[in-house]
């Protein structure tokens, strides 16, 4: 996906140096507990796919806490245990 695309969920942005070489890929969603919070990573420059993957993975968590379902989606999903633990603490 070009990196300027319209996403429905989170942003994927590349960040660049002073001289304009690609440094980083963020990525970064609103918590859905608090929405003037960014939950963020960042990539290497080589690692687009992974920061894409890292996303769309981040954002069924978001779906299922949002439906009401995230407290069971915690419990069955160990990998997702501490995306929750980390929207907890705030």
């Amino acid at each position: 996906m070009d990196d300027k695309a319209k996403r429905t969920f989170g942003t994927l942005v590349a960040r660049h140096n002073a001289k304009g070489v690609l440094s980083v890929w963020q990525d970064r969603y609103r918590n859905p507990l608090c929405s003037s919070n960014k939950i963020e990573r960042n990539f290497p420059p080589d690692k687009k796919a992974d920061a894409e993957r890292w996303l769309g993975e981040e954002h069924k968590p978001v779906e299922l806490y949002r439906a009401g379902n995230g407290h069971g989606y915690r419990q069955q999903n160990g990998r997702n245990a501490n995306w929750f633990t980390r929207i907890l603490a705030g």
